[in-house]
């Protein structure tokens, strides 16, 4: 009577370990699988996200010039371009300078942002924060956003401007101008207008 309820014991302890030992690993499969799933998933939506850069450079200079000569320099400490758009753009987070030459390959004009965007099928320049322009008659330009028409060759805004000039500082609600602000024109002017003697 003992030795059969030890075999009966044993017979049933050997059932158990081999569904143990089949039905463990299969639920510690397929948690990995799942597991990588997710994983292989998230890394499939941040490499394809449309908010990814297809291009990360630092301290970045461009040159644009026209029949071997400079007309404009670009200065940047950081670019990113990103491609996934309707409309492809590049990004300079931390800034640009950016410096306009005459045929004299003299510097012209200059403008200091510190973000800045272009975009590249109508080849605008969007400039914001803390945005400086000035010409070689050391007239300046201050305003929190700006834009650069490259193809036109002009510059505007419909924000706050102050302009410093020889003949006295000038305030109002947006601006057109050529892009070295060697004619410019306050859409709104405002304030009082301090002209030195």
């Amino acid at each position: 009577m003992q030795i059969d309820n030890i075999v009966n014991f044993l017979n049933f302890s050997k059932i158990t370990i081999t569904i143990k030992s089949i039905i463990l690993p299969i639920i510690i499969g397929s948690i990995m699988l799942f597991s990588c799933k997710t994983d292989i998933e998230q890394i499939k939506t941040i490499t394809s996200s449309s908010e990814a850069p297809i291009i990360s450079a630092k301290n970045i200079e461009i040159i644009y010039s026209d029949s071997a000569k400079i007309k404009v320099k670009l200065f940047a400490t950081e670019l990113n371009r990103f491609n996934q758009k309707e409309e492809p753009y590049t990004e300079f987070p931390k800034g640009i300078e950016i410096l306009f030459y005459n045929d004299s390959q003299q510097i012209d004009a200059s403008i200091t942002a510190n973000f800045s965007k272009y975009f590249e099928k109508t080849e605008i320049w969007e400039a914001k924060n803390d945005v400086v322009v000035i010409n070689k008659e050391n007239e300046k330009l201050n305003t929190e956003y700006l834009i650069w028409d490259k193809r036109k060759a002009t510059i505007y805004t419909h924000e706050f401007v102050k302009i410093s000039s020889k003949d006295g500082v000038f305030y109002g609600q947006g601006l057109k101008a050529k892009q070295d602000l060697s004619s410019w024109e306050i859409l709104k002017p405002k304030g009082i207008i301090d002209v030195k003697n």
